[in-house]
């Protein structure tokens, strides 16, 4: 990616924060940071961190816990959702067994939040959520948890 305008602070004799600005143009993927002293490599760190592309789907939160018969709120976090991105984005359950969702709209720019009803005969387990984006299903990254797939586990609400 090369090097950019870079802000260093010290911070105490072990500890150097720095920040900088990521180039629009930047290609996603993970890098990591080379400090150089005097022309030579001083410190480096490999995957450091990771430039995501917008709409980068990267958890999913069910709060309050899910039991049968009621409702709980889903919630979906990532980066720089677009409005046509959550216009077209859909979330099916696999197997459906008695669980619904609903009323999908944004927050913030990276913020989605939904209903999740499960019926009262909706029995307790592992669920599969997927997702879609104009009826394609989102492609998921091998690094990511964050995947397009997402194990929801409701078994602990059903005690």
């Amino acid at each position: 990616m090369g090097h950019g305008g870079c802000c260093f602070k010290y911070a105490s004799p072990s500890r150097l924060s720095f920040s900088f600005t990521i180039p629009s143009q930047a290609i996603e993927g993970t890098y990591g940071v080379t400090v150089d002293k005097n022309n030579q490599s001083f410190y480096q760190q490999n995957n450091l961190f990771t430039i995501v592309p917008s709409n980068w789907l990267e958890q999913i939160d069910i709060s309050p816990a899910l039991s049968p018969g009621h409702k709980s709120n889903l919630r979906l976090k990532g980066r720089d959702f677009t409005p046509y991105f959550v216009q077209h984005l859909t979330i099916k359950i696999v197997d459906e067994a008695g669980l619904h969702i609903s009323g999908l709209h944004q927050i913030d720019a990276d913020t989605l939040a939904a209903d999740i009803q499960a019926d009262p005969s909706a029995p307790p387990g592992d669920y599969v959520l997927q997702t879609f984006s104009n009826g394609l299903p989102l492609k998921a990254s091998k690094e990511q948890l964050s995947s397009r797939w997402f194990r929801s586990k409701l078994a602990q609400a059903f005690r």
